[in-house]
């Protein structure tokens, strides 16, 4: 489950079986499985609630999870929420976790209606965090790092190398040029008059 592998309950609840949560009823049951979850954050609600819908469980069980913003709650409290309907298991929990992030004023909820918060920083968008996108550049950016900084050091210890000689995969990047007009070339040549060369006409 999304806690870790931490008991081995058999069959359904099998941490192979990749249970979410499970229920003892003199067998154990699977209610849902971590890879088949869909969740939903109503900013809007007053406080903040994301539902997380886990499917798949043993014959059809599910179980649903909603978590409501509670900033004097930590780590929160969990309360059963009863089966409806039949073979649906729904939990609440209220705790800090379930607040927006991002800055100390922005654990508010936004009023229902009117689309702003009212405890954002002026000028600030007042979301929280980093976007994917700038990760993935970050990521670009470390990982070019340690290309370089890590090919220089193995062609200069381990080769030997000294000067230009120590650049990783030096005949490549000398390469890539050549093979970027080619590339272009060959997009571009079919839209020539006589099309590309080397080529016959039908």
């Amino acid at each position: 489950g999304p806690c870790g592998d931490v008991l081995d309950l058999g069959g359904d609840c099998d941490p192979a079986n990749d249970a979410a949560s499970c229920q003892n009823a003199d067998t154990w049951y699977n209610l849902g499985r971590a890879q088949q979850l869909t969740v939903d954050v109503d900013t809007s609600a007053n406080p903040v609630t994301s539902t997380w819908h886990y499917i798949g469980g043993t014959e059809g069980r599910e179980s649903i999870v909603t978590i409501k913003c509670d900033p004097n709650q930590t780590p929160g409290s969990i309360v059963d929420a009863g089966e409806h309907p039949t073979l649906t298991y729904n939990f609440d929990i209220q705790s800090s976790y379930g607040c927006l992030q991002g800055g100390s004023d922005t654990t508010q909820p936004t009023p229902p209606g009117t689309g702003t918060n009212p405890h954002t920083r002026p000028g600030g968008s007042g979301g929280g965090g980093i976007s994917p996108g700038s990760v993935t550049v970050i990521i670009f950016f470390v990982v070019v790092i340690i290309y370089i900084v890590g090919g220089v050091l193995l062609m200069r210890f381990h080769r030997g190398a000294q000067g230009l000689e120590m650049v990783p995969n030096r005949e490549l990047w000398i390469s890539v040029p050549s093979l970027i007009k080619d590339g272009v070339m060959f997009i571009v040549s079919p839209f020539h008059k006589g099309g590309r060369e080397g080529y016959e006409k039908m």
